[in-house]
């Protein structure tokens, strides 16, 4: 059940009015790299994130969509936030795996010593008024 909470995340009802051009819900993925993350601990926010996204759940969450439709984007968070991997559209398993994989492969950004959640909440928000290729048009949708 790796990612139950994930795919509650993105089972949350819609309406079925929605244009077939967005997703059901736009999602970022923080990743904490402050100082205070020792790299086991990193390893398994990668893994855990990996895992999630190749789990039936989010697999069947996605499917179950109007739009069997997500956009994702990964954010590293210290006291500085930089993107990973940036809005990306997801369609199903195919699209899962290969940001499973690219997750899995990817080197720890930096390393910073101070932690700054407060940075990294905000940082989402800023993410979510970024143009994108099919942002849901409900705020209910975006997931931070």
């Amino acid at each position: 059940m790796a990612g139950g909470g994930l795919a509650a995340a993105l089972a949350m009802p819609l309406s079925a009015s929605a244009r077939s051009d967005q997703a059901d819900v736009a999602l970022v993925l923080a990743i904490d790299v402050s100082g205070s993350v020792d790299d086991s601990r990193f390893a398994l926010q990668r893994k855990g994130i990996a895992a999630a996204l190749e789990s039936e759940e989010v697999a069947a969450a996605i499917s179950g969509g109007v739009n069997q439709t997500v956009e994702i984007v990964v954010v590293e968070w210290a006291e500085e936030q930089r993107p990973l991997v940036p809005w990306t559209v997801l369609h199903g398993r195919d699209d899962l795996k290969t940001l499973a994989a690219r997750l899995r492969s990817a080197s720890r950004s930096w390393v910073h010593t101070m932690t700054d959640p407060a940075g990294g909440i905000t940082a989402a928000g800023h993410l979510f008024a970024e143009p994108a290729p099919c942002r849901p048009a409900s705020d209910h949708r975006r997931v931070g």
